[in-house]
């Protein structure tokens, strides 16, 4: 199948990037499939070489993955858009939107100017990433767990998060913008993830973590039976319906957004 690009920005901390490739083996991927990418060179390398392949950017501190990204805007845009997929979470989901807009609470952060430094990709143009989605929580600081749903409200699930954003649109979004996720419920209109098109490209944008573990994240209070009950399930079980949702949400979207073990190149 087309190479799976996993781009890591030189981090120390690889426990998203570990994350992210077991699951995307868990899916079917071959370990062969999934490659590192460390920096901009390199990932300037993997651009020009592959027709049709996939970049994950996981989850990192957006400003400081900004600026390794920044030479690397319009290669990227060009890929996506002649057949490439995207994949951001997190950080990676605020770089592949058209811009980036902080909340009254944080004018200390916006003076910094960070839009001088964040180089958009601006795959989907007209969706914004809003900071913070919680005004006043403390808590968004802190790793903690967020409840998600999904399937119009009708299924929802922990999450590994912090600091996420939320996305909204800065016009009506055409009909190839689908929300696939939001905090709370769908009638808070806070999106946590949606998917769209850049020219013939997919991009699956995530403002959560599904790859990682909430049951992993030290929590004050009681913790979900579920999310323990789900952490045994995903390592026990090989059948996809019988895994966390959020996990199922996770492979959902590869498949959705042209992840298939079974192409051939």
């Amino acid at each position: 199948m087309p190479t799976v690009y996993c781009y890591t920005n030189g981090a120390k901390d690889l426990s998203h990037v570990q994350a992210m490739e077991a699951q995307l083996q868990d899916y079917g991927v071959a370990a062969s499939d999934i490659v590192r990418v460390a920096d901009a060179s390199e990932l300037k390398k993997a651009l020009g070489k592959d027709k049709i392949a996939t970049l994950i950017v996981p989850n990192q501190e957006t400003l400081q993955m900004g600026r390794g990204l920044k030479e690397s805007v319009d290669n990227v845009r060009s890929a996506v858009s002649n057949g490439w997929n995207y994949f951001g979470f997190g950080g990676g989901a605020n770089l592949g939107c058209g811009s980036f807009n902080f909340g009254k609470q944080d004018k200390q952060v916006l003076a910094q100017n960070w839009a001088d430094y964040l180089p958009f990709f601006k795959l989907l143009p007209t969706v914004v990433a809003e900071y913070p989605v919680f005004h006043g929580d403390k808590a968004r600081y802190t790793e903690i767990e967020r409840t998600i749903n999904v399937n119009d409200g009708k299924e929802s699930f922990s999450v590994y998060w912090k600091e996420g954003s939320c996305f909204e649109f800065s016009e009506s979004p055409t009909k190839d913008l689908v929300p696939v996720a939001y905090y709370g419920s769908k009638t808070t209109e806070k999106i946590a993830a949606l998917q769209g098109k850049c020219g013939k490209g997919n991009v699956f944008i995530c403002a959560f973590d599904p790859h990682m573990d909430p049951a992993s994240i030290q929590v004050k209070g009681k913790k979900e039976k579920d999310d323990q009950k789900n952490s045994e399930t995903e390592s026990s079980s090989k059948k996809d319906a019988s895994k966390p949702p959020r996990i199922r949400f996770l492979h959902k979207a590869f498949e959705a957004n042209g992840i298939n073990p079974e192409i051939n190149v």
